[in-house]
Parts: C-alpha cells; sequence; structure tokens
C-alpha cells in the first residue's frame, strides 16, 4: 500500500508560519495560529490511526509547535497593546508628546 501525505499537514505549518509575523498586526495573528493548531492536531490524530498510511507527520507536529508558539506571543503582545491603551490612553496615542508625558507618569517617573 502507497503512503500518502497526511492531509492539511502542510497547511498547518504554513499558517503557523504566516501567523507569527502577523502578531506584529495586533494580534491578528491568533486566528491563524488557531487554525494552524486545530488542522495539526486533527492531522496527528488521523495519523495515530493509521500510521502505515501516511507520511508528514513532521510537517504536522511542526505546524502545531510553531501554531501553540503563534498563539502565545500573540496574545502576550496583544496583552502588550491592551496595557500601553490602558496606561496612556486612547485618545493621547494620537499625540506623541502627550503620550510620553502620560507614561511618565504612570511609571512615576
Amino acid at each position: 500500500m502507497e503512503q500518502q501525505k497526511l492531509p492539511n499537514a502542510v497547511l498547518a505549518l504554513v499558517l503557523s508560519i504566516i501567523s507569527l509575523p502577523l502578531c506584529l498586526c495586533y494580534g491578528f495573528g491568533v486566528v491563524l495560529a488557531i487554525v494552524a493548531v486545530v488542522l495539526a492536531a486533527m492531522a496527528l490524530k488521523k495519523y495515530k490511526a493509521d500510521p502505515e498510511a501516511y507520511t508528514g507527520k513532521g510537517q504536522a507536529q511542526a505546524g502545531l509547535i510553531i501554531g501553540i508558539a503563534s498563539i502565545v506571543i500573540n496574545l502576550v503582545y496583544l496583552g502588550i497593546v491592551i496595557w500601553v491603551i490602558s496606561l496612556v490612553g486612547f485618545e493621547n496615542l494620537q499625540n506623541p508628546e502627550e503620550a510620553e508625558r502620560a507614561v511618565r507618569e504612570a511609571l512615576g517617573g
């Protein structure tokens, strides 16, 4: 029996890699990372059911690992952005001098 490529393993890997730089878009990459983790988990489940029938386990595992790391990075970045906005105030973000003043006041300096 000829082995088939594991379905969605490459897609999970690609989505997880794309989600990493998208964390700089205010956490938008977390959506792609979640999709990548779900696809990778489904692919690994299919592989575990019949390992002799499929190739590409490494791609699915890499997609899962990078996807989880991307979720964490995206959520940390989004948390920092929310913290800065709450610290400075949304209206002060438009004026760099006011933003700097608000940060100095908030940090006690």
